[in-house]
């Protein structure tokens, strides 16, 4: 976009995003009949992780590093296989109320040791349980990090070469899977040529990578549509799953009714692709049955579990070249280890300017690369099978418990005023 439109957007995005600390904030405030210590261990930290299920959701979804995250390498992260990132948000900032409580009312000292050494000894049970079981024999799966700038990487002139590249960094590794980045393939499927398949089509291995699709009209849809998709080649087919939970101003436009005009004034390039619905997996044998997610899929954490709940091994492909060198692509890892820590399974994650990794069902990364470097990353890894607690139950559950919590703590709350 232009610099003043970007900006633009970028206020209005954050505008909306501040609503939600805000409406916890109003609503925690409103609650002053009850009493300080039910206030705080409860019902804060549950309108605080209320407010982070609806910025997941509401208008367009957007649940970036809720305040669960900073557990990944925690003393909390085992409530993540429990009750998922938005039961260790509420966790965490049940701990955090209760270390402010601590400090306000000395009397109530011992009481909440016991709760703080409680509440640490359930998050070290839940990550001493193993959640899920091998699938079968260690496979040995690789990442391709090609690093390739923006400013060429959709240029006609730099398609082939690209692809190039990628072959002959996969060319050096005879791993079971190989994973490349979202659009690592500059095309749309319909352009691949049939040396292009050839050579997009490894023997005895997997191999998923990014591309694009355009789908012809049809007689119930007269528009063609565009899809951001990854394509598995393996055992002689090919495979593809459709992205289906969209970037909003990246990959489609929030309010398109109304603000549809601004496409075609401003003319920015795929930025209005279709979503699919339904699930979609990519099963290739030999135990490995994948789910796949492409970039910010990764981030929804109730969509990436229902996707990975009958599945074996976690793929995300990646862009976050657009992010440059800050905090994002650092923060889209952290985000990646909490879907692995929330379904025990292991995950390839392949970026194009990285950072890339393989990530053990323990959340323990294999390999791992720095930013802005071509690289090729390999480990070996167990499929596995089985379902954490939070996999089965999901957020409704959770959601129902943190009402009735908050609920009790208000009727509790009143009755032990002040």
């Amino acid at each position: 976009m232009p610099i003043a439109m970007a900006a633009i957007a970028v206020l209005f995005f954050v505008s909306v995003l501040s609503l939600y600390p805000m409406l916890a904030g109003y609503l925690q405030a409103r609650l002053r009949l009850i009493s300080k210590p039910i206030r705080l261990l409860i019902l804060i930290p549950v309108l605080w992780a209320c407010c982070e299920i609806l910025r997941g959701l509401i208008p367009a979804g957007f649940p970036w590093l809720s305040i669960g995250y900073s557990q990944t390498d925690g003393p909390l992260s085992g409530y993540a296989p429990l009750g998922g990132v938005v039961f260790t948000s509420f966790v965490t900032a049940a701990t955090a109320g209760g270390v402010a409580l601590f400090y306000q009312r000395r009397d109530l000292g011992p009481k909440l040791m016991i709760g703080l050494l409680a509440t640490l000894f359930v998050s070290a049970v839940g990550n001493q349980i193993e959640w899920t079981e091998p699938a079968g024999p260690e496979l040995t799966v690789a990442a391709v990090q090609g690093n390739v700038s923006l400013e060429q990487k959709w240029q006609p002139n730099y398609r082939q070469q690209t692809l190039q590249n990628y072959l002959r960094l996969s060319s050096q590794t005879d791993a079971s899977l190989i994973v490349w980045p979202e659009t690592s393939v500059a095309y749309y499927e319909h352009e691949f040529s049939e040396s292009m398949w050839q050579a997009l089509s490894p023997t005895n291995q997997t191999l998923i990578f990014g591309a694009l699709e355009a789908r012809a009209p049809t007689a119930e849809d007269d528009n063609t549509k565009l899809y951001n998709v990854a394509i598995a080649t393996c055992n002689g087919s090919r495979q593809i799953y459709r992205k289906h939970h969209l970037v909003p101003f990246g990959e489609f436009l929030p309010l398109s009714d109304w603000l549809g005009w601004l496409l075609e004034y401003l003319q920015i390039p795929m930025s209005d692709f279709s979503s699919w619905d339904g699930q979609q997996t990519i099963d290739c044998g030999n135990d490995l049955k994948l789910s796949i997610s492409i970039c910010f899929e990764d981030a929804f954490e109730e969509e990436f579990r229902q996707a990975a709940k009958h599945n074996t091994i976690l793929v995300n492909l990646s862009e976050d070249a657009w992010f440059g060198d800050s905090l994002a692509p650092h923060q889209r890892m952290q985000m990646a280890r909490m879907r692995v820590l929330e379904t025990a399974k292991p995950m390839v994650r392949a970026g194009n300017t990285g950072p890339s990794a393989i990530i053990n069902y323990d959340a323990n990364i294999l390999a791992a690369s720095t930013q802005f470097e071509t690289a090729l990353l390999e480990a070996s890894v167990n499929p596995r099978t089985g379902q954490t607690l939070y996999a089965r139950i999901g957020n409704r559950s959770i959601i129902i418990f943190l009402i009735l919590l908050s609920c009790l703590g208000m009727w509790y709350g009143r009755l032990a005023r002040p």
